[in-house]
């Protein structure tokens, strides 16, 4: 969990920002249903899931992190 992974995740939140942006100049202009609004929304659906991905293999190192700092007496 360095600089480069939260320089990655701007960056990457960044690229989401503005293909949304564009998604939605396209569907205004050509259609909500047209090839060019599909063809983003589906570019910009995977950088949804990579988001995700990252944020929840961030979420698991954290709790790793702190459970085996405190281990859980039984």
């Amino acid at each position: 969990m360095g600089n480069g992974n939260l320089l990655n995740e701007k960056e990457l939140l960044g690229s989401i920002a503005a293909l949304r942006k564009e998604m939605i100049d396209t569907a205004m202009h050509s259609g909500f249903t047209s090839s060019s609004t599909v063809e983003i929304s589906q570019k910009l659906d995977k950088l949804l899931f990579t988001y995700q991905i990252m944020v929840q293999k961030k979420e698991c190192s954290v709790k790793t992190f702190f459970l085996s700092r405190n281990p859980v007496a039984y």
